[in-house]
């Protein structure tokens, strides 16, 4: 039996000679506890003792060791916790990046569809124009100029024309919005797995170290 251990017996027999009957040592001892929070409401505690009379380099080693050993258990379950973040946010950034892809197939066919139809009305304006102008050679009337329903015909297809544009114009500011808003969310997503894959390096060095001899 060491003479730490001996000092904290309550009892031992001396078989150094004479009646080996007991002796009791009466010296006081030092008890302690930490307390360790291992997340997710679980809790440690570690206890342990120290002769009363033990140096104060003594009680800061024990003291270190208990908290060691608890940040060790600590980050065994925080491994736990961070590779669920890490997965949680690796999710959402293939979401938010399918979720992109289906707005760039959207965005490609409307602006697509909306192109050919200012281009069918454009053609449209253009063979009216072409037709009345012709129409208007062929009369010998004097100066060209649109008028009346002529006139009401193509400001129609004009206004047709320019409010497909606008159209265009506000899908592709939506568009170039969207795209700002999703580079600057995948940013924030990356540096934040890059901040758990870390966190989660750090735990499992302290896990192997305490398996470790000092």
């Amino acid at each position: 039996m060491s003479d730490n251990l001996r000092r904290l017996h309550p009892a031992y027999e001396d078989f150094d000679g004479g009646d080996p009957g007991p002796k009791k040592i009466d010296i006081p001892a030092i008890g302690f506890s930490l307390q360790v929070d291992l997340g997710a409401g679980r809790v440690g505690v570690f206890q342990t003792a120290l002769p009363n009379d033990c140096s104060l380099i003594e009680l800061n080693r024990m003291l270190d060791k208990m908290n060691r050993a608890g940040d060790r258990q600590r980050a065994h379950y925080k491994i736990e916790e961070e590779e669920r973040s890490l997965a949680l946010v690796r999710k959402e950034q293939a979401q938010h990046k399918e979720d992109l892809d289906a707005v760039d197939e959207r965005f490609a066919k409307d602006m697509t569809a909306l192109a050919a139809e200012a281009e069918r009305m454009q053609k449209a304006a253009d063979n009216f124009m072409e037709t009345v102008r012709n129409a208007h050679v062929e009369s010998r009337r004097g100066e060209f100029e649109l008028k009346g329903a002529q006139k009401s015909n193509y400001n129609r297809l004009s206004e047709g024309i320019a409010k497909i544009k606008d159209e265009m114009a506000m899908k592709q500011a939506e568009y170039d919005k969207t795209h700002e808003q999703w580079k600057s969310l995948h940013a924030r997503r990356e540096e934040l797995i890059e901040k758990h894959v870390a966190e989660i390096a750090r735990c499992r060095a302290i896990v192997d170290a305490g398996l470790k001899d000092a």
